[in-house]
């Protein structure tokens, strides 16, 4: 009816027609692009990709086929983005995708589990080009028992109908299989034939991955956005600062206007540090009336002593220093300040700022945002993937809730707190590991 109309529209609308009157299959829309760092990987899975599609000139289609392997096998810690790669790939292939969890294809009735697995691979051929990827692939391709019980002739069973699927694709039918798995050494080794499942390793981002990894998520969330906007505002006004004046209105004023975020929390830690205030003068008048009331040889009062405790751990909650107390006006002076950690980052980085515009003089807001991703590849060793996606996901979250000025410092923070996550886990899984033994 639509005459003119391009081939490749048509088969676009099958496939997303396909895909809308099924819950089995989809159509990713990840790319490499998406994946920072791995480029040995990326390398390879790309040379495979276009095997399967054909895009190699030099050998013929027959020869082409039979170098075409049957999948990969992608090994590796958690959070590491093998996922990813296996929707990336399906991409690439313009292909549809099966996520297909280990668990779910076991069954209690004997021979249901190898019919499930017959009905998934029986899908992706009628759906081809297509990608079958088997999440936690050692819950069902574990090595095969020689044990007689009824656990092991199960597993054993669903290994020999994979092995059989396997090996049973048509060459004219683009069918790749991707498992991802934490232990590679439990995998049948039948698998793990060269014709059949080829292991890549995707171990934890180097450097370079770090980096990359960081500048996507920081764009994901517009991280690197609100950084070189606040670094654009802050230049504005280096010139006429100096570190001993306070923070110029105007520049307050501006932020708030383009992030109101800010204004909200920038009101609250007034608020807050008026009630610091208020407590510094209420422990000076116990302090006056303490010193006023105690004669020679008299004891503490433990009473008082504790109060006096207390009011000092409040205190340093609302970000005051109340042993002070001989420095006169200083409670009226850090309450005029206005917020102790929206100013203090600002101050801090404009100090930042100052010393870097002496060491270059073409100092601009993408140099300033490429040190701070370089700061966080450094900082962020032996991180996943998941790991740096959590600083600036958690980032923008309290950005846009609680109004958090985005700076180096508070990123630098985040990276602590996630560092103190995961040994709090190591240390519970090593309780874990001893009260088993």
């Amino acid at each position: 009816g639509c005459p003119g109309t391009d081939p490749r529209d048509i088969y676009d609308v099958i496939r997303q027609f396909k895909t809308s009157s099924s819950n089995e299959i989809e159509i990713p829309n990840t790319s490499f692009k998406d994946i920072g760092g791995y480029d040995h990987v990326k390398q390879e899975l790309q040379r495979i990709i276009a095997l399967v599609t054909g895009r190699v000139g030099g050998i013929d289609d027959r020869q082409r086929q039979k170098l075409v392997p049957r999948g990969f096998l992608f090994h590796g810690p958690p959070g590491t983005g093998k996922t990813l790669f296996a929707k990336a790939i399906a991409n690439e292939m313009n292909a549809t995708i099966q996520m297909v969890s280990g668990p779910e294809i076991m069954d209690k009735y004997v021979g249901q589990s190898e019919s499930n697995l017959r009905h998934i691979f029986a899908t992706a051929r009628r759906n081809a080009p297509s990608v079958i990827f088997f999440d936690e692939f050692d819950s069902i391709a574990s090595q095969r028992s020689t044990y007689s019980d009824g656990g092991a002739r199960a597993n054993n069973a669903v290994v020999a109908q994979l092995l059989t699927e396997l090996d049973g694709f048509r060459e004219d039918q683009a069918v790749l299989v991707i498992g991802t798995s934490n232990r590679l050494d439990i995998i049948d080794e039948a698998l793990l034939r060269p014709s059949r499942l080829r292991p890549i390793e995707i171990s934890l981002p180097d450097y370079t991955a770090r980096r990359s990894v960081a500048a996507i998520h920081a764009h994901n969330f517009g991280i690197d956005h609100l950084l070189t906007d606040l670094c654009g505002q802050l230049l504005e006004v280096l010139p006429a600062w100096s570190p001993a004046a306070p923070v110029p209105d105007a520049l307050l004023t501006k932020l708030f206007l383009q992030h109101p975020p800010h204004k909200h929390r920038w009101e609250l830690e007034i608020e807050r540090a008026g009630f610091a205030r208020e407590l510094r003068a209420f422990f000076h008048v116990i302090r006056e009336s303490e010193g006023a009331g105690r004669n020679v040889g008299s004891t503490e009062n433990p009473f008082q002593l504790r109060m006096e405790e207390r009011l000092l751990q409040l205190a340093r909650k609302y970000g005051m220093n109340l042993t002070a107390g001989d420095r006169p006006g200083m409670a009226e002076k850090e309450a005029s300040a206005g917020s102790p950690s929206i100013q203090q980052d600002i101050v801090d980085l404009l100090a930042l700022l100052q010393e870097q515009r002496r060491q270059q003089s073409d100092l601009s807001p993408a140099m300033f945002l490429s040190g701070v991703l370089d700061l966080i590849a450094e900082y962020t060793q032996d991180f996943n993937n998941d790991e740096i996606r959590a600083i600036f996901q958690e980032a923008s979250l309290e950005y846009h809730m609680e109004g958090q000025l985005i700076s180096p410092r508070y990123l630098g923070l985040k990276i602590g707190l996630l560092k103190k996550r995961r040994d709090e886990r190591g240390i519970v899984h090593l309780r874990t590991d001893r009260g088993r033994r």
